[in-house]
């Protein structure tokens, strides 16, 4: 894709911008919180059964904690303080980027599978590469959950771009391909690297960016 063609830079959010935790034990750490969950067992993020409900927005914030409540085996309120510790912080870089794709007249989107109460810190000054982005279109505000061929379809229509005038960045191979099969310049990112620093790589490849 030459620098002509580009007009819009997408990012996806955890792991791309935002440094997150993936496993339930290292968010309860972070939160000060014990929970019941079995210490010789790593528990990932989706072995919750209902945490992509939460970010399809299908299930309200009162009965997703309640229930998370329950699979930690601790009170909601701790339950929200293990979630929220999901999120980290940005990652270093990450706003200077997101500006010097700006300065050479490219607009700016994220495409997130997220949740409420996640997207209220990260959509904040606490994160401002994303707060500062031109384009937002996020999972649990739509109902739809990447990879499905229909949120990139309803992201073009919505940022009004066509596909091969964007560049994407995810950390999940899976939502790459899914990027890729639509039509988009889809590029994979390392969340145990330097993010910020792949994605210039990236875009000085494809001379979006000097």
């Amino acid at each position: 894709m030459a620098a002509t063609s580009t007009r819009m830079v997408c990012f996806d959010l955890g792991g791309v911008l935002a440094r997150i935790r993936r496993t339930w034990q290292s968010c309860a750490l972070a939160a000060g919180v014990k929970t019941g969950l079995r210490d010789e067992e790593l528990y990932e993020l989706s072995d919750f059964a209902l945490f992509d409900g939460f970010q399809l927005g299908s299930l309200a914030t009162t009965e997703y904690l309640e229930k998370l409540s329950t699979y930690l085996g601790v009170s909601a309120g701790e339950a929200k303080a293990v979630h929220n510790a999901i999120l980290q912080e940005p990652y270093e870089g990450t706003e200077e980027l997101v500006q010097e794709i700006k300065s050479h007249g490219h607009a700016t989107a994220c495409l997130s599978n997220t949740n409420s109460l996640h997207w209220e810190i990260l959509n904040s000054s606490a994160y401002p590469s994303i707060e500062g982005l031109d384009f937002k279109m996020v999972s649990h505000t739509i109902g739809l959950l990447k990879p499905e061929s229909a949120v990139f379809r309803r992201f073009d229509l919505e940022a009004d771009v066509a596909p091969e005038g964007l560049v994407y960045f995810d950390d999940h191979e899976g939502n790459v391909m899914a990027a890729k099969a639509h039509g988009w310049n889809a590029v994979l990112v390392d969340h145990l690297g330097d993010p910020a620093a792949q994605m210039r790589e990236a875009l000085r490849g494809l001379e979006v960016i000097r």
